[in-house]
């Protein structure tokens, strides 16, 4: 029994005693004269002093809720509270744009800057559905991965944790942003020489044939693989110049024919993000260390990493399918 349940009916009984006045039993019970007069008004005409039971929401039932939010969310991220709360209506569930908001924050959800990626035409879509579909199977053994890559100096990402209303600690960084351009090619149980590129330099078509002549790339190449070897590039400018894919024909037995705007197909885009990371820990200072310790990063990476990147591509291949061609992963 409720304390409010006591109070009203200590009301009724010192009201049926008839020895106190409203005004008296107001003072004694703690409530307003209006109050015991709405108490004894009820008790004569329904023989109770009402107070509703309280409902008792299960666990399961609040549970479902947080699910079925939890979905919204994911599928509308951009949704605000008032839309979230409004698309709760239309599957009947009952929740206010405050309340809904609460509970994405309890759920673990955060405002966060979207990485943007190009928008896929359909043109390019119905192209990666395609490869999807072809080399899902694939078991990539005899495959080189390559691609170009920016390392960039104090590229450290990572949010400064403070209390509310201190001052948040300072992060020091250069004027300029000092960047290095790098080129590596993977494959499993394969790792290439790491070619970094002078200070300025542009890749274009002559750039591109002439570093895998003077760092004998070739003979790596097809001293592990020989004529099952299958060479796969992007379709940068300097990559699809018809000079290098003459070039590129004069020793690769194939080569990969990579759909645009699909860096999620190529297995070095996971092993660029794990060496970036491991960078920042080094905390170079100048374009001298940074490239010591992109050589060194670049040393340490192990074949069973290599090839955990690479086995990853067989998942991409099945979710892009599913996906109707449509991006699974932002890299």
């Amino acid at each position: 029994m409720t304390k409010a349940t006591n109070r009203r009916l200590t009301v009724v009984a010192l009201k049926e005693g008839g020895k106190h006045t409203n005004k008296e039993i107001a003072q004694k019970v703690g409530m307003c004269v209006r109050g015991v007069q709405l108490v004894m008004q009820r008790w004569r005409e329904r023989g109770d002093v009402g107070v509703k039971k309280r409902r008792v929401r299960g666990r399961a039932e609040r549970e479902r809720k947080k699910d079925l939010l939890v979905r919204l969310i994911q599928r509308f991220p951009r949704g605000s509270a008032d839309f979230l709360a409004s698309e709760l209506g239309k599957r009947r569930v009952v929740l206010s744009p405050r309340q809904t908001s609460r509970w994405r924050r309890e759920l673990g959800f955060r405002p966060l800057k979207a990485p943007q990626v190009p928008i896929l035409s359909e043109k390019n879509r119905r192209l990666r559905e395609e490869f999807a579909e072809k080399n899902e199977d694939e078991e990539w053994k005899t495959t080189i991965f390559s691609d170009e890559c920016y390392f960039q100096l104090h590229a450290d990402f990572r949010p400064v944790w403070a209390r509310f209303g201190s001052a948040v600690p300072t992060v020091a960084a250069p004027n300029r942003s000092i960047k290095v351009m790098v080129w590596g090619a993977i494959g499993k149980g394969f790792k290439s020489k790491l070619v970094i590129f002078p200070k300025g330099t542009k890749i274009n078509q002559n750039v591109y044939q002439k570093m895998f002549l003077e760092n004998h790339l070739i003979e790596d190449f097809l001293g592990k693989f020989g004529a099952d070897l299958c060479f796969q590039q992007d379709n940068a400018p300097a990559h699809r110049a018809l000079t290098t894919l003459s070039f590129l024909e004069s020793w690769s037995p194939e080569t990969l024919k990579h759909p645009p705007q699909s860096p999620d197909f190529n297995p070095i885009e996971l092993i660029w993000g794990i060496m970036k990371k491991r960078i920042n820990l080094e905390n170079p200072t100048d374009r001298d260390s940074l490239i010591v310790a992109i050589q060194k990063t670049w040393n340490h990476l192990t074949l069973s990493e290599i090839r955990r990147c690479i086995d990853r591509l067989k998942s991409v291949t099945r979710r892009v399918r599913e996906a109707k061609g449509k991006r699974v992963y932002n890299l």
